[in-house]
């Protein structure tokens, strides 16, 4: 089974982008009515929070990427240890295991 992450349809380019188009219109229409400055104070608010939203999100999608990276890593080193196991030839077969768990423990120490 591959460990391929589900498809993204939604594109944050395309999102940043239009969050900078309404940006602007704002910025115009608080030129243009400056008797409502507060509600395009408000929008601009929202706006500004999407951005934080997409940064989130990029992080998010990180740390998911690292987490299934380390998952197919693991499950690869518990087959081979398994593999061996049922060989019968490696006088360590748990050794695969171990150096895996050692090498994310070091990998996430890193990333501290």
């Amino acid at each position: 089974m591959p460990n391929t992450p589900p498809s993204n349809t939604l594109s944050l380019t395309e999102v940043r982008e239009k969050n900078r188009i309404a940006r602007e219109i704002i910025a115009y229409l608080d030129d243009a009515l400056p008797s409502l400055a507060e509600l395009w104070s408000r929008v601009y608010a929202a706006l500004a929070d999407t951005l934080k939203l997409i940064v989130e999100i990029n992080r998010l999608s990180a740390a998911n990427r690292m987490l299934r990276e380390d998952y197919a890593n693991l499950l690869a080193a518990a087959r081979a240890t398994l593999g061996a196991a049922d060989e019968g030839t490696d006088p360590e077969p748990l050794y695969y295991l171990r150096d895996e768990v050692t090498a994310q423990q070091q990998r996430h120490r890193d990333d501290t």
